[in-house]
């Protein structure tokens, strides 16, 4: 049995990247706190698809305006842009698939 402390990894495990627990070129994972009122980023993925899954808050997708709850998954396939406006303090959890390095463009 091995622990291991992940206060370094900034939310991510999984992925082509340092640090990580798993390194693999085929999936990153990883989790985020959203504070309220965070506004979108709009960056986008030119090779990866995204999945971001809301466990706690609310988020809302601007361009098609739905209000996202949680245990739903938003899917953005590469080129589409991340337009997610947090309207509570959020934890999501991230499946970018594959993993890709430096593949978030605005």
């Amino acid at each position: 049995m091995e622990i291991i402390n992940c206060k370094n990894f900034n939310g991510w495990f999984v992925g082509n990247f340092e640090p990580t627990l798993v390194s693999t070129n085929k999936i990153e994972f990883g989790f985020k706190n959203i504070p309220k009122n965070t506004k979108p980023d709009y960056h986008y993925h030119k090779f990866k698809t995204e999945y971001t899954i809301l466990i706690e808050g609310l988020i809302l997708c601007e361009s098609i305006n739905k209000i996202i709850k949680p245990i739903t998954c938003i899917k953005l396939l590469p080129h589409e842009k991340n337009d997610q406006y947090f309207l509570e303090d959020s934890l999501i959890m991230i499946i970018n698939t594959p993993s890709v390095k430096n593949d978030k463009h605005k």
